[in-house]
């Protein structure tokens, strides 16, 4: 399985291929939801990153 790191670099490149489908001038409504769904995805990245540091050894 992925380690936190490489689980908030995938959610963060699906992220950017969310907002690259966004930006093809589909209609608003699927432009919308690319959106929000690259939205999901870097908060999920976000939170992998923020587990992954407070279980990071000192």
């Amino acid at each position: 399985m992925f380690n936190p790191l490489n689980r908030a670099q995938r959610y963060r490149e699906l992220a950017e291929g969310c907002r690259h489908l966004a930006a093809l001038g589909l209609s608003a409504e699927t432009r919308d939801h690319f959106l929000q769904m690259a939205e999901h995805y870097a908060t999920l990245a976000d939170a992998e990153e923020a587990g992954s540091a407070s279980t990071a050894p000192t």
